[in-house]
């Protein structure tokens, strides 16, 4: 499983990253989206920097982690002020 993940490169981040948006397209609320955009940013970062298999999985989560926690406190913000209107 090591030979596999030292194996990585950016090709695969990409692939990774489509395959997320496209399981998207499927009906997931939005939470793919980040994912395959994390994994798409990896990709892009690894063409440029070498990294070892796992710093590219830490980035992977903390871009995932990050790009879906910004995305869940604007959705809350929105939430709450639609609730005021009401």
């Amino acid at each position: 499983m090591i030979t596999l993940l030292e194996q990585m490169n950016f090709w695969h981040w990409i692939a990774f990253g489509l395959v997320l948006l496209l399981l998207e397209l499927l009906g997931t609320a939005g939470y793919l989206l980040w994912l395959g955009l994390s994994a798409l940013l990896v990709g892009a970062i690894l063409s440029a920097i070498p990294m070892s298999w796992s710093l590219q999985w830490l980035t992977f989560a903390v871009f995932s982690l990050f790009s879906t926690w910004l995305w869940w406190r604007y959705q809350h913000k929105k939430d709450r002020f639609d609730d005021q209107d009401r």
